[in-house]
């Protein structure tokens, strides 16, 4: 049998297994270093949406907590529709999640910045005041707060 680079013709040989998995690869999206690497938005994301634990956003996905922080740590770049239920889980815009242009970078960093500076023992306090704040907001949006 003849190598190939497609996986329905892969043979057995490491030359065609090296093939098979470079063509596996190449159907994920691409990977760029800085701060417009998707790695560090998915981390971005995940500590803004209030997930101080990869594991816990990555049972909430549906997925192994190891193939997760393959995410984060740019091991291993999510397939697109992984992403989308990323950008959903974490309310982030998906195109900022993808290309790291948008809006949702601003707001995100800003975020994480100041959770950043709000000390462990404090943070489900402040946790639960942004929550209060967010059905505030609905409410209001909603026309069914008070006044």
């Amino acid at each position: 049998m003849s190598e190939t680079s497609t996986y329905e013709h892969a043979t057995y040989r490491s030359e065609s297994r090296q093939q098979f998995f470079a063509t596996l690869s190449s159907a994920r999206l691409p990977t760029v270093s800085g701060m417009s690497d998707i790695s560090e938005r998915i981390r971005r994301a995940r500590l803004a949406a209030g997930f101080s634990q990869a594991e816990d956003a990555a049972k909430r996905l549906g997925m192994k907590g190891a193939a997760y922080r393959h995410y984060e740590s740019g091991y291993r770049t999510p397939p697109t529709n992984r992403v989308a239920e990323i950008a959903k889980l974490f309310k982030v815009d998906l195109d900022w999640l993808l290309t790291g242009k948008g809006d949702s970078e601003k707001d995100t960093s800003q975020v994480t910045t100041l959770w950043g500076n709000i000390p462990d023992r404090d943070k489900p306090a402040a946790l639960q005041m942004l929550r209060a704040l967010a059905r505030d907001q609905d409410h209001t949006q909603n026309g069914r707060k008070s006044g």
